[in-house]
């Protein structure tokens, strides 16, 4: 049996949900890098020892030190796959994993664009990963084809206990996110979907103080929780998307459609390949325009027929079977 460590951003709430899944399986270990320690003192101490921000100026030694923490390790001592997501991108500790046990086995995956990664982290190197990692991937098609690694989807569980999330009113059409680069488009939704006769939900973070909340739009600096973001989904019959320039690939978004049978509406041209597509219920476009709002059928009801094909087991059991078949 193969054991896997599973290193993770830390988004709490949102991170739990992604590997609800894998939950009680003895041969998963998850290592949130928000609750590494239980000590908040220590816990803090090693955010910022590890801090990219610093370490980005000034080289911090000694990290070394927290090493043994760090590594996990299990009983039956079997084969195990070090699973990290990028802002574990810490070169030492790979090395480290590597001599404390020769079948240790290295991974990487991006749920972020490869350049926005760059941004945060200065020596993030693709070429050392490559030559030094047993696997590594990303969702996103464009990074797949420029660095020559491997595609594979964020993984997501699905929540089937609807009853434990919040209720609110019934709607047509939510969207929630952040502002960003984006504000233009999002607006441009809000208020077609309106002029389509459609009855909206709108949750937008932004730190601009200045814009103001009404009945059916919201303007905050803090993201919902994600079960309030869920209970949102939920209680919609259709979704709005409005991805960055330069993502591509599976989304959260898509996927909360598809799990939950909602519609979608986005301007993520990757949904074109999916077996989920059809122009039905799935609108791709890059103005959400009223015609656009018309042209879904929202009270039509829809089954994806969704079969847990993105489940964090799937996701696990790929990146397993791309490391046995590079050892072939």
């Amino acid at each position: 049996m193969v054991n896997y460590v599973i290193y993770t951003d830390g988004f709490n709430e949102m991170e739990r949900i992604i590997f609800l899944d894998l939950e009680g399986m003895e041969n998963v270990k998850i290592v949130s890098k928000n609750r590494v320690f239980n000590n908040s003192f220590a816990q803090k101490l090693f955010r910022l020892h590890f801090s990219f921000k610093i370490n980005n100026k000034f080289d911090l030694p000694l990290k070394s030190i927290w090493f043994k923490k760090l590594y996990k390790t299990f009983p039956n001592n079997d084969e195990t796959i070090y699973l990290f997501s990028p802002s574990w991108y810490y070169p030492q500790f790979f090395e480290y994993i590597r001599k404390a046990n020769t079948s240790n086995k290295i991974a990487m995956h991006f749920g972020d664009t490869i350049i926005s990664k760059k941004r945060f982290i200065k020596n993030l190197d693709i070429e050392y990963l490559k030559k030094n990692a047993d696997y590594i991937g990303s969702y996103n098609p464009r990074d797949v084809c420029d660095y020559n690694i491997d595609y594979l989807n964020m993984c997501y569980s699905k929540f089937n206990n609807i009853s434990e999330l919040p209720q609110y009113d019934k709607v047509d059409v939510v969207f929630v996110g952040a502002a960003r680069n984006r504000m233009n488009l999002i607006m441009e939704a809000y208020k077609n979907a309106k002029k389509a006769g459609l009855k909206v939900w709108f949750y937008i973070v932004s730190d601009n103080s200045e814009l103001e909340s009404g009945n059916d739009i919201f303007f905050s600096k803090s993201p919902l929780s994600y079960r309030e973001y869920l209970g949102h989904v939920i209680s919609s019959k259709c979704i709005v998307e409005i991805i960055d320039p330069g993502s591509d690939g599976g989304t959260l978004r898509f996927w909360d459609a598809v799990m939950y049978n909602k519609k979608l509406i986005t301007n993520n041209k990757s949904i074109l390949d999916s077996k989920y597509y059809d122009g039905k219920n799935i609108v791709f476009t890059c103005d959400y325009t009223k015609q656009v709002f018309e042209s879904i059928d929202i009270q039509e009801g829809i089954d994806y027929h969704y079969l847990n094909e993105n489940s964090p087991i799937e996701f696990i059991k790929h990146i397993e079977d791309e490391i046995r078949r590079k050892k072939q």
